[in-house]
């Protein structure tokens, strides 16, 4: 009888919440150990594995050793391998990776829309795994989630789509239009009320998506891909309004992209992703500055430059930033060193409203020209990383890596935006 009464307190206490699941009762009597055997029995976990979390309130997200199987067409494939993220309140953290490094199958991972084989996943200290179903619901409406092919109901108009969460979660029809309709004029498309999404443009589906992820008043936002479609223009538009709602709102975000230009543009902190694990993780403009990878510099450099570059020969790439990045460094570098050198790749970023720009260039043979260039670099501080050539078999070995993880991906993306199910569950 004691645990009957134990649930129904947490169930009222969870409908209650107004403020943020890390408040409720379940969660704080799961931390405190209060919790019996039958309530924890879908987690299969002890209150005792949690002495271990964060404070509360140090991280709004933490995974813990995740794993994730599926069986492929040339037998099992790791699709994740041990993951390990921490995101703070309010924090924007990107996970970028290339195609088929896992990123999808984390980030569907992190609110146990795909339950993963192995670890664990913390929201404000609160084990997902060991709620029950109904307490997992109540957890996933303050966390939203937006999906890159957007997940709009094909049948339902703009408003029905976004004051559906609230429908089914039992408010009215005159509440929910209410509250809907505050949303889609935050976002800009007020006169798109009685629209269906055939009618709209890419850009204007995304702002749907992001306002029917908003209607629940979530803490975090869970971004999948959810630029990739749009074109640079929209993207950028996008990315304002989210950064917008980001400082309106003190949420937290973690976004996944195989853009780098949208980790910079946004992102606070981030992880690079390969193989279904986490290979680099540091600040954005840090990230930027000294990339540890192979795979963070091919994310980082202009597409296919680095390839190109190792087929022409040794090349060293400059990183500055502030004044630096508007003086005329490689002119100097030239009349400096006397050496035929040649730009093949250059651009710039803002990154926290600092401008960063990184330059890379090709060298000439020997010893001697690399020590005189190194040379004028340091004594102007500007940072810089020699990239010697590298023997073309190692990136037939790192394609062939990504291939089996790249199809169990899109297989288990396909699938799940197929099933209306599981977009109910999402909103």
């Amino acid at each position: 009888m004691a645990g009957i009464g134990n649930k129904k307190k947490q169930a009222a206490a969870l409908k209650a919440n107004k403020s943020g699941f890390f408040n409720n009762a379940a969660c704080k009597a799961q931390k405190a150990g209060d919790l019996n055997r039958k309530d924890l029995q879908k987690g299969a976990v002890e209150s005792s594995s949690l002495e271990a979390s964060a404070a509360e309130g140090e991280f709004i997200l933490e995974t813990r050793g995740l794993k994730k199987h599926f069986q492929g067409r040339n037998g099992e494939v790791e699709a994740l391998r041990g993951v390990d993220i921490r995101v703070r309140p309010g924090q924007i953290y990107g996970i970028i990776g290339l195609s088929g490094a896992g990123k999808s199958t984390l980030i569907r991972c992190l609110n146990l829309l795909e339950r993963p084989d192995e670890g664990k996943v913390f929201y404000h200290g609160c084990e997902l795994q060991a709620l029950s179903e109904e307490q997992l619901r109540q957890a996933r409406r303050k966390i939203g989630m937006i999906f890159q092919d957007f997940n709009l109901f094909s049948a339902k108009t703009v408003g029905e789509n976004i004051s559906f969460p609230l429908r089914i979660a039992g408010w009215s029809k005159n509440e929910a239009e209410k509250k809907a309709r505050a949303l889609l004029q935050r976002v800009d498309l007020p006169d798109k009320w009685a629209a269906y999404p055939e009618q709209l443009s890419g850009g204007q589906k995304q702002r749907v998506a992001i306002a029917r992820a908003l209607v629940n008043d979530p803490d975090l936002l869970l971004l999948d891909e959810a630029t990739s479609a749009l074109d640079p223009q929209t993207t950028e538009q996008i990315l304002a309004l989210l950064k917008s709602l980001q400082q309106e709102r003190k949420l937290a975000m973690i976004f996944i992209t195989h853009q780098m230009k949208v980790v910079e543009s946004i992102c606070e902190r981030a992880a690079v992703m390969e193989n279904g694990k986490i290979i680099e993780e540091n600040e954005v403009a840090e990230l930027f500055r000294n990339p540890r990878s192979e795979t963070t510099r091919r994310l980082i450099l202009p597409q296919g430059q680095l390839l190109e570059s190792e087929k022409l020969g040794p090349t060293v790439r400059l990183t500055f930033d502030g004044h630096k990045a508007e003086e005329a460094i490689f002119a100097e570098l030239v009349l400096a060193s006397g050496l035929p050198l040649s730009i093949l790749a250059a651009d710039s970023t803002a990154i926290n409203g600092i401008s960063y720009g990184q330059m890379l260039v090709l060298l000439p043979d020997g010893e001697e020209a690399r020590n005189k260039i190194s040379d004028w670099l340091c004594a102007h501080d500007i940072q810089h990383e020699f990239q010697p050539v590298e023997k073309p078999s190692s990136k037939k070995t790192f394609q062939s890596d990504n291939t089996e993880n790249a199809s169990i991906e899109d297989k288990s993306e396909k699938s799940e935006n197929s099933e209306n199910d599981e977009r109910e569950e999402t909103v």
